[in-house]
């Protein structure tokens, strides 16, 4: 069987992750298949096949365009693949080939995302529209649906009204280099955390500074954790990629006075974001994880937070408590009151510390990326039966 995967997401955080450390571990466990491997010619740096039973091909037509629409069906068939995985729910709509999707998240049915663009109004809501349109229409022609939680396959049965046996869940992992070097602190990690201006302790947050995401609850938060505890020494941590959602929470921070207590830690070096090893420095050395946020499709960075030895405080969301599970404490992301107590009690608290941390390394066992590739494989045999 020929297998299309559509990596044109490769330079967006999360799809990115999913198809980075899919296609890898593909590579690993599937001698059979053949793969054809779509990417946009700017991201083709990032994938190199490494077997014979894959290969790369330019399919510069970018993600939510009319090229994307009008003549990647075209690229597709010309492949011949006998079945194509998409990574998220813009499917062309002229292509009629047998097809898998993944769904990552159904954000956008919950929250409003008008904060997350940066054109009129008008074409936001035309964007939603048809955002809404293609979504049904592609989860309703899909041979299967992969979803990375029992969160989101119910959200799908909710609101699209799917057949449950339709959608599969195969949960994300972390893979064994990112663990083996985030567990361990360094000497020269202090110098790497001043040139950020980062001085332990610290609160950390890693996430994409969309509204959704709560990163100013967050930051009132903390202003008042340090209004109570006026002699801590504490900073908080805030890393995502550089953008224009980034630049307004940076000027939240100035106008709130706390520009060298809440640090986002990118130079012009690091083009955008941080890299892998970079980030996992900055893991490894804090004080404590949280995530406040009001919606998720999955939770990756919980899980490296517990590969980091850190304990983690999460929103009580629905796919965040499916993630956690014993592992993390929990908070109302709307009751700011209780985000401050939670984080004093988990900053003075070691016995509740330690015994997050270690039944957190014991969750971790339980998400692979390695399991996660080869329920994705089987998944492609069974649509292509």
């Amino acid at each position: 069987m020929k297998i299309g995967i559509d990596a044109r997401f490769s330079d967006i955080a999360g799809i990115a992750r999913y198809a980075q450390n899919l296609i890898s571990n593909l590579e690993i466990e599937d001698n059979i298949n053949e793969y054809v491997v779509f990417s946009l010619y700017k991201n083709l740096n990032w994938y190199q096949p490494q077997k014979n039973n894959f290969k790369a091909v330019e399919a510069n037509f970018p993600y939510y365009s009319f090229s994307e629409q009008l003549l990647f069906p075209f690229k597709i068939w010309q492949a011949k693949v006998d079945l194509m995985h998409f990574l998220n729910f813009n499917v062309p709509l002229l292509y009629f080939g047998k097809y898998i999707i993944t769904i990552h998240d159904l954000i956008y049915e919950d929250h409003s995302t008008f904060g997350m663009t940066t054109r009129s109004r008008p074409y936001y809501l035309l964007k939603k529209v048809v955002a809404k349109l293609m979504i049904r229409w592609s989860t309703f022609r899909a041979e299967k649906i992969i979803v990375p939680s029992l969160a989101t396959k119910l959200k799908l049965i909710e609101k699209l009204h799917i057949s449950g046996d339709k959608i599969i869940v195969t949960y994300e992992g972390i893979d064994g280099s990112w663990i083996d070097n985030v567990k361990l602190k360094q000497e020269k990690d202090t110098d790497f955390l001043a040139s950020y201006g980062i001085k332990p302790p610290y609160l950390l947050y890693v996430s994409t500074m969309y509204p959704y995401k709560n990163h100013k609850l967050l930051i009132d938060a903390f202003r008042d954790l340090l209004s109570q505890n006026p002699r801590t020494m504490l900073q908080l941590v805030l890393v995502a990629k550089e953008d224009s959602f980034t630049q307004k929470i940076r000027e939240y921070i100035k106008n709130q006075n706390l520009e060298t207590e809440v640090i986002i830690p990118i130079k012009e070096e690091d083009c955008g974001f941080l890299n892998d090893q970079k980030l996992q420095i900055i893991f490894r050395n804090a004080q404590l994880y949280v995530t406040p946020s009001l919606a998720e499709g999955f939770g990756l960075t919980i899980l490296e937070a517990w590969a980091a030895r850190v304990p983690v405080l999460v929103s009580d969301i629905p796919i965040l408590k499916e993630i956690g599970d014993g592992g993390v404490e929990f908070f109302n992301p709307r009751n700011q009151k209780q985000m401050v107590e939670k984080i004093d009690e988990l900053l003075i608290n070691q016995e509740l510390r330690n015994r997050l941390i270690s039944k957190g390394l014991e969750r971790l066992g339980n998400f692979s990326w390695v399991r996660m590739a080869n329920q994705t494989k089987e998944i492609y045999n069974q649509a292509n039966s």
